[in-house]
């Protein structure tokens, strides 16, 4: 079976003031992402 290239599987969560986004990378890894909330609503 072919892996896919790219991210898979995102999930997230609001934790305080940070949104958090979870994935997956080529089935095999997982990476982590902390996004401050201000930063978002100033865009």
């Amino acid at each position: 079976m072919a892996k896919s290239i790219g991210w898979q599987y995102p999930h997230s969560v609001v934790v305080r003031e940070h949104l958090w986004v979870i994935y997956s990378i080529k089935k095999e890894e997982i990476e982590v992402a902390r996004i401050p909330l201000p930063e978002l609503y100033s865009l």
